[in-house]
């Protein structure tokens, strides 16, 4: 019979082989179950904020908006943490709660924008130029669709598999290839010719 001290020793071995994310995943929904519903919500905070944050600032281009979309993420997860049953990652769904905050946010402030439009004169004065691109490679990013955008921000960016893009986009996984296929090809399109980062 094994001793408690041999036990304990086993588990950490089985959890230091095993996915963190998964293992992250799993402490947060004990956590909830057993009443400790601050604990498993600073968890699940302090585990998933820097890639939330990163990829609604590249998503989104605003650091502002960002913000207000971080918090409202949160505020949606530690509402939505009854119901998370674990079948994808910790990150993978407080990614796509995040996601569709975002492009909530981005139809709205479109839609306000184009009733905005229509109700001035025709003096319009065009929108100041933004700001010069530090980055070549940032401003070719801006040149593609949103999807396509999104998915080189998850895949490349955030290190997330195909299938996990998938699952926070909602997307179909053949999709998400495609548009990967797309972006690659109109990143080296665009960047074509310009040195992004030289190898000594």
């Amino acid at each position: 019979m094994e001793t408690v001290l041999e036990l304990d020793a086993l588990l950490l071995r089985e959890q230091s082989h095993s996915d963190p994310a998964r293992t992250v995943t799993e402490q947060v929904r004990r956590q909830w179950a057993g009443g400790d519903r601050r604990g498993a919500y600073v968890l699940a905070v302090q585990s998933t904020q820097d890639s939330l944050y990163r990829f609604l600032v590249s998503l989104l281009r605003d650091d502002d908006a960002a913000r207000d979309v971080f918090q409202d993420t949160y505020v949606r997860v530690y509402r939505g943490l009854d119901g998370f049953r674990g079948d994808a990652t910790l990150t993978t769904w407080v990614l796509r709660i995040g996601r569709n905050l975002a492009w909530n946010r981005h139809r709205r402030a479109k839609a306000r924008r184009a009733v905005e439009t229509s109700f001035e004169d025709s003096n319009f004065d065009p929108p100041a130029p933004e700001h010069e691109r530090h980055d070549d490679l940032y401003a070719a990013l801006t040149q593609l669709s949103d999807a396509q955008r999104e998915a080189v921000l998850l895949f490349y960016m955030e290190g997330f598999s195909v299938d996990d893009v998938a699952r926070i986009t909602g997307r179909p996984s053949n999709t998400i290839k495609s548009d990967l296929m797309r972006a690659r090809a109109t990143l080296r399109e665009r960047l074509e010719g310009r040195v992004i980062h030289e190898a000594r």
